[in-house]
């Protein structure tokens, strides 16, 4: 396989950058302690600035975005409510003291089973999107 002129300089380069790291390592090591720490400082300083100037700037891109925000937080606080509803359960009171609350469950097992499948998917919200807007197809 034939290597190109490109990959034998960047070979050369990176020799390079290893015997002067190296060198700097074994002879001047509070320069090399001085480089790094202005680095990070200067890292910093350019992350801190992108956080709080410009990261401030740029709001949410579309209004289809905030809506699916609100939707989420519809959605995250109805199923708080329905956990702290089922958190506190009602009391039941056993109208026949002969059967036991084992008996009266074995009996309404049937029941309660179809009473979950004919829940409602009310938590979901529907975000309306781009309906008359067609796409440009090409036709072959």
């Amino acid at each position: 396989m034939r290597r190109s002129f490109v990959t034998y300089v960047v070979y050369a380069v990176i020799t390079l950058g290893v015997v002067g790291f190296l060198y700097t390592i074994l002879f001047e090591p509070g320069s090399l302690l001085r480089s790094i720490g202005t680095i990070f400082f200067f890292l910093i300083i350019f992350y801190l600035v992108y956080r709080f100037v410009l990261g401030r700037r740029q709001p949410s891109s579309s209004p289809y975005d905030r809506k699916y925000a609100q939707a989420v937080k519809q959605s995250k606080s109805r199923l708080r409510e329905r956990e702290k509803a089922k958190v506190k359960p009602k009391k039941r009171m056993i109208k026949n003291p002969k059967i036991t609350p084992i008996q009266g469950k074995a009996k309404n097992l049937g029941q309660s089973f179809t009473k979950e499948r004919k829940r409602s998917s009310s938590h979901l919200t529907v975000i309306e999107g781009k309906k008359g807007k067609k796409k440009n197809r090409a036709l072959f």
